[in-house]
């Protein structure tokens, strides 16, 4: 996986050399140290502890909500959405909320040289951000506002997928080719808005995620491009929104541009501007519309 680090300067210089612990399925909230100072003449120093604040976001607090109590996570920047992907991985059945806290910009992003492979800055103007595996059951990512919170320039593509291992661990074979900021959603994502997103996929692909079988509400996409080209192994089914949808889609909508080629003549391709393909026939679409062309 590539290495997000903040978009602050004086943060990206301190940790252009290091690594997140996360790569490696750490908690890395549970390692901490400690430092007490001493020396002739001079009384210890207290002890001080590290981790004071959370490493993979922005703050982590747990709110009451009726019976059950939710891990709140907000996110600030690039990086902290990117951990996402390892809170989804270890927390499987906890019932977490991420909130977007104010708009993030993908192309300032990374020209300002804050995108890392290893230890090194990925300097290429197409670079794309890895799509997330899944987003869980018991998960939901929206705005810390009430208000959508803006993603602007997003670039997602499958070619970055494959190279980041997206679609070979367990329960991963049946997303072959999903792409999306999710390539499938069981959970919830609400309050996004797509700005200018580029999405370039083969199979089930749109700018929400390649598959929906949980709930999407209240995301609007904004002049985006998404290209997608079947393979021999995989048909292309593309949307907007949502590649292939069971789940329930309300107050969406999609503009832009959707190009779509079999690229094989023995497998037929699918698009939509708001959905794909419509797999269930109890999914629910309230309230939605579409410019894409």
């Amino acid at each position: 996986y590539r290495v997000l680090q903040y978009d602050d300067t004086a943060a990206k210089a301190q940790m252009d050399a290091s690594s997140s612990l996360y790569r490696f399925r750490l908690s890395a909230e549970q390692i901490y140290c400690t430092v007490q100072g001493s020396g002739a003449s001079y009384k210890n120093t207290q002890i001080r502890q590290s981790n004071r604040t959370w490493c993979s976001f922005a703050s982590v607090r747990s709110e009451q909500r009726g019976e059950a109590s939710v891990r709140v996570c907000t996110i600030e920047n690039f990086r902290e959405l990117y951990n996402l992907r390892y809170e989804e991985e270890r927390n499987q059945e906890a019932v977490t909320e991420y909130q977007l806290s104010n708009e993030l910009d993908w192309q300032a992003f990374t020209a300002n040289g804050n995108l890392f492979s290893g230890c090194l800055v990925v300097t290429e103007e197409q670079a794309a951000f890895p799509s997330i595996r899944r987003l869980q059951a018991s998960s939901t990512l929206t705005s810390a506002t009430g208000q959508s919170i803006v993603l602007s320039g997003l670039r997602l593509s499958e070619e970055t997928n494959r190279s980041a291992n997206l679609y070979v661990s367990d329960g991963a074979a049946e997303l072959a080719g999903a792409t999306g900021l999710f390539a499938q959603n069981v959970g919830t994502i609400r309050q996004v808005t797509f700005q200018k997103a580029q999405v370039l996929g083969s199979g089930m692909t749109g700018a929400a995620c390649g598959q929906n079988t949980g709930t999407l509400d209240q995301i609007t996409v904004e002049e985006a491009e998404i290209t997608v080209a079947g393979t021999t192994e995989t048909p292309a089914v593309a949307g907007g929104l949502v590649g292939k949808n069971s789940g329930i889609v309300t107050r969406c909508e999609t503009s832009g541009v959707l190009t779509v080629d079999s690229g094989n003549a023995g497998l037929s391709a699918v698009a939509g501007g708001l959905i794909g393909i419509w797999e269930n026939g109890a999914a629910e679409l309230v309230d939605c519309s579409s410019c894409m062309r």
